[in-house]
């Protein structure tokens, strides 16, 4: 699955207000589970990126929709969060950590050490 956001620019807008990508993450299937995240722009590197743009212009994330085609679809960022990650060897990805789920809640220090703290954005 392709990850990654991108700003659209709105349909009123003029073609100069632009539309950025963001490095994508389509990498990371080879890549092993301890450098999944360190793939990921960190906040600094997403604030500069984001200096020169239109503040008002919208924010979305798109993804590989998973249909035949492999449309690529973009959805609204309508929050931004933290949380903590965690690798599932199940997902092949990292799962947001969820207290309130039984199989989240290995509480060891091995489990506790490999949770990352990541920006969300939804």
């Amino acid at each position: 699955m392709l990850i990654r956001f991108i700003l659209c620019r709105s349909r009123n807008r003029p073609k100069s207000s632009g539309a950025a990508i963001v490095p994508s993450l389509d990498r990371r299937k080879t890549m092993p589970a301890d450098e999944i995240t360190s793939e990921a722009i960190t906040v600094q590197e997403l604030i500069r990126m984001l200096e020169d743009m239109d503040p008002e212009m919208p924010v979305h994330f798109s993804y590989d929709y998973g249909d035949h085609c492999h449309s690529e679809v973009a959805a609204s960022v309508t929050d931004v969060d933290t949380g903590n990650v965690l690798y599932s060897e199940y997902h092949k990805m990292h799962k947001i950590v969820d207290e309130r789920d039984d199989d989240d809640l290995d509480n060891s220090p091995a489990n506790k050490a490999k949770q990352q703290n990541v920006v969300l954005l939804s």
